[in-house]
C-alpha cells in the first residue's frame, strides 16, 4: 500500500512522504523489539500459553487503528503495535516449537512456522491488489480470533511445567505431545523413560543457581551469542526484508516487466516455495548446508540486481525487463531457503540451556534493532545511491554470512535441547 499511499489515488485522507514511508516501515521493528523483549519477559513469568494467547491482541488493535485512521501518526501508531505481535511471535512460537517437537523433526517444524508466515504475507499481497482497503481490516480481524480458538486445545509445555513443579500436568502434556496412545508396553516404557530424563535434566538445571552475568559470560554463551546476533544481522541487513517491505517501490524503480503489485504476489509465491523448500530439507541436508547454500545464492542475486538497476539508468535496456522480477524472486528464494528460515531453529540450538529464554530474547531484540536500520534506511538510500548501490551492499552481507557459516557454524542437526553437557 505504500506506493498507493502516496500517490493521488490514496484511501487515506492524506499521502504520504518519503520520510513518512520509512517511518511506517520502521516502526513495526520498533514495536518488535518491544515485544520481544515484553513477551521474553512473559514467557518464563506466565508460561508460554498464556503467552501465545496474549499475542494477537496488539494485532487486533493494529486492524482496528489502520481502519479508523485519518492522520499519519495513527499509522504510526498501528504499526508499532503490529511491530509487538511480530516481535512476541519469534520468541513465544520459536521456543515452543523446539520444546514440543521430536528433534528429529524440530527442524522441520522450526522452518514451518517461517513457511506459515510467508504463506500469510502473500495472503497481504493478494488481499491489497484486489480487495478495497477498507475492507480488509474487517475480514483479517477474524484470524486472531479463530487462532484463539485453536489454540484451547494445546497444553502448556511439560518443561514450563516441570520448572514450575506441576509433575502430572507436565507428564499428561509430555503425552500429548508424544501422542502417547498405550499402544503397546514397550512403547509405555519408552514414554515413561523418555520423561524421566526430560524431569531428571530440568531438575538438574533448576537446582542451579540463578542466572548471572557470569552465565553469558563463559566461553559457550558467548559463542552462541556471537552466532546468533551474526546470523540475526545477516538475516536482517542481506536484502530480504527490506525488499518484502518495499517490493512495490523497488519494482516501481528497477521498470519490472509486470505492475508492481503483480510482481509483489510472484516475490511472495518465491517465500513459500523457498520456505517450503527448507521445511522439507533441513532435517536432511542440515542446518549447515542450507545456510552456505542460501547466503551465497543471496549474494550473487543482490549483486544481479543491483547490476541491472545501474545499466537500466545508463543504457536502453528494452527487451530485459523480465530481469527485475526473475532475480528478486531469485533473490527472495535464497534467502527462505535458509537464512529466514532455519536461523531461528538454529538460534535456539546453539543456545545453552541455562541462558536460552534469555539469550534469544537478546538475539531478537538485536534482530529488531538491524531491521529498524535496514527499514529507515532503504527508501533513503535508494533515493541517495540508487538501487543499484543499495543491492550490492546487501550482496555484500550476504557474502559476509557465506563466509562466516563456512568457518564458524557447526552443524546442530539432532541435538538434545533439554541437557546442558551437550
Amino acid at each position: 500500500m505504500l506506493l498507493i499511499f502516496q500517490s493521488e489515488n490514496s484511501p487515506l485522507m492524506f499521502k504520504v512522504t518519503v520520510e513518512e514511508v520509512s517511518w511506517i516501515g520502521s516502526l513495526t521493528s520498533i514495536g518488535s523489539m518491544a515485544g520481544t523483549i515484553g513477551f521474553g519477559v512473559l514467557l518464563d513469568l506466565v508460561g508460554r500459553k498464556i503467552s501465545l494467547y496474549l499475542m494477537p491482541l496488539p494485532h487486533i488493535a493494529f486492524w482496528i487503528i489502520i481502519y479508523f485512521a485519518n492522520e499519519v501518526y495513527h499509522l504510526y501508531i498501528a504499526r508499532f503495535l503490529g511491530g509487538l505481535t511480530g516481535g512476541g511471535i519469534f520468541v513465544v512460537i520459536s521456543i515452543f516449537i523446539a520444546e514440543i517437537a521430536d528433534p528429529k523433526i524440530r527442524g522441520s517444524l522450526g522452518s514451518l512456522f517461517i513457511f506459515s508466515i510467508n504463506s500469510g504475507m502473500v495472503s497481504g499481497f493478494v488481499i491489497a491488489s484486489y480487495i478495497p482497503y477498507y475492507v480488509i481490516p474487517g475480514a483479517i480481524l477474524t484470524l486472531p480470533i479463530f487462532n484463539l480458538l485453536l489454540l484451547l486445545r494445546y497444553p502448556e509445555t511439560p518443561q514450563y511445567l516441570l520448572r514450575k513443579g506441576l509433575t502430572a500436568s507436565a507428564e499428561k502434556s509430555f503425552k500429548f505431545y508424544k501422542n502417547f496412545s498405550n499402544e503397546s508396553k514397550e512403547h509405555d516404557q519408552q514414554i515413561c523413560a523418555d520423561f524421566n530424563e526430560l524431569k531428571m535434566n530440568i531438575q538438574s538445571s533448576e537446582n542451579q543457581k540463578k542466572v548471572t552475568i557470569l552465565d553469558f559470560l563463559t566461553k559457550r554463551s558467548l559463542n552462541a551469542l556471537g552466532i546468533g546476533s551474526i546470523l540475526m544481522g545477516v538475516y536482517m541487513l542481506s536484502g530480504n526484508f527490506a525488499i518484502i517491505n518495499y517490493s512495490s517501490l523497488i519494482f516501481a524503480d528497477a521498470g519490472s516487466i509486470l505492475s508492481p503489485n503483480a510482481s509483489s504476489i510472484i516475490v511472495g509465491i518465491a517465500q513459500i516455495l523457498g520456505s517450503c523448500s527448507a521445511t522439507i530439507l533441513v532435517d536432511r541436508l542440515g542446518r549447515k548446508f542450507l545456510m552456505l547454500l542460501s547466503t551465497i545464492s543471496l549474494s550473487l542475486g543482490c549483486i544481479i540486481v543491483g547490476a541491472y538497476s545501474y545499466f537500466s539508468h545508463h543504457n536502453d535496456l528494452s527487451g530485459y525487463e523480465w530481469i527485475p522480477l526473475i532475480m528478486i524472486s531469485f533473490v527472495i528464494f535464497s534467502a527462505n531457503l535458509g537464512v529466514v528460515s532455519v536461523s531461528f531453529v538454529i538460534l535456539v540450538e546453539v543456545l545453552p540451556l541455562k541462558i536460552r529464554s534469555l539469550g534469544s530474547t537478546f538475539c531478537l531484540v538485536l534482530m529488531g534493532l538491524f531491521a529498524t536500520i535496514a527499514l529507515k534506511a532503504f527508501p533513503v538510500l535508494m533515493t541517495i545511491i540508487g538501487l543499484s548501490g543499495v543491492m550490492w551492499i546487501c550482496g555484500g552481507v550476504a557474502l559476509f554470512g557465506f563466509i562466516f557459516n563456512l568457518l564458524y557454524l557447526k552443524e546442530t542437526k539432532g541435538k538434545s535441547l533439554d541437557r546442558e553437557n551437550n
